[in-house]
């Protein structure tokens, strides 16, 4: 038998008291109230196919804040959309949560919405179709690839079997001017024009690897890059620091591995001996 249109909750009226709503099965008092419930609940539960009701009744703090008893912070977890029954439906985003002697939840509401202290319940999203199906095919790459477009974390896992991995561009990191610090937090390959006599700063990077900095001389040439942040003992093949590539346009290869704690480098000129 399929669930009617509505069940009301205990009524007083016979009608109310029927799985049909309709039914006339005696006076209220000749039915039993759990089974009525029950019928109340599944209809309600049958409604909430994209929603999870805790049973916890919220407290409200502000239009984007509200508490609930105990730790419920491993439900009520950052990112996880909610359904607030008030005054008028109310949807929005957890953004973070703490625990001390209750749970207190920060929420960003969706656009114009906001809590209110006529707020009686929260329910959580647990169907990812209850987001828009645009933004829940935007969240994943199909099979035959697509555009990442956020970064990945392998967690000391492997990557296996790839035919080539590429850069996906070579980072310019403008005129040097008497100074600048070179970082590689946005490429592990860059490039930087010597416009005068130069202290290079590099800074440590965002983790173990090889990196590489193309130095090119300007138009006039002859200008000279000391660096530093690189250990100078370090050189491969050289006790000290070679030479750049002086030419006017000329261009010297800064190829560096970073261990974790420190930097070996060598350089390189092209073109020139």
């Amino acid at each position: 038998m399929p669930l009617p249109s509505s069940i009301l909750d205990l009524g007083s009226l016979t009608s109310s008291n029927s799985p049909l709503g309709s039914d006339s099965v005696g006076s209220p008092a000749t039915v039993d109230d759990y089974f009525r419930h029950v019928q109340s609940v599944l209809r309600q539960e049958s409604l909430l196919k994209s929603w999870e009701r805790r049973g916890d009744t919220p407290t409200f703090v502000s239009g984007t804040a509200f508490t609930v008893p105990g730790n419920q912070s491993g439900f009520f977890s950052a990112g996880r959309r909610i359904r607030v029954m008030q005054s008028a439906d109310t949807y929005g985003t957890i953004n973070s949560v703490t625990y001390t002697a209750n749970t207190w939840v920060g929420v960003t509401m969706d656009s114009g919405q906001s809590l209110s202290a006529t707020m009686s319940e929260v329910q959580l999203g647990i169907d990812p179709l209850a987001a828009a199906v645009s933004a829940l095919l935007m969240s994943f790459l199909p099979l035959a690839g697509g555009a990442m477009s956020g970064p990945i974390s392998m967690g000391n896992q492997n990557i296996i079997g790839t035919k080539v991995l590429t850069a996906y561009a070579e980072v310019d990191h403008g005129s040097s001017g008497a100074a600048k610090s070179v970082s590689f937090s946005g490429g592990q390959f860059g490039k930087i024009t010597l416009n005068s006599d130069t202290v290079l700063t590099i800074t440590n990077p965002p983790g173990v690897g090889h990196y590489q900095l193309r130095v090119i001389q300007d138009a006039t040439g002859g200008r000279t890059a000391s660096f530093v942040g690189l250990s100078q003992t370090k050189w491969l093949g050289a006790a000290s620091q070679p030479a750049l590539n002086s030419a006017a346009s000329g261009a010297s290869l800064l190829t560096l591995y970073w261990d974790g704690a420190e930097w070996t480098q060598t350089l390189e000129k092209v073109g020139a001996a």
